[in-house]
């Protein structure tokens, strides 16, 4: 249960913070700044 706890909880973090959703571990720099770059366009 808590291996699955974590990932959910690292991408609410940086949705949080930046906007990103991520719904796929794992969360790299490149992962974060296509999502970015996605919902600008």
């Amino acid at each position: 249960m808590t291996a699955a706890v974590v990932p959910a909880a690292i991408g609410n973090a940086v949705y949080d913070a930046v906007g990103a959703r991520l719904r796929t571990a794992p969360f790299t720099p490149d992962r974060v700044l296509a999502e970015l770059a996605a919902q600008r366009s």
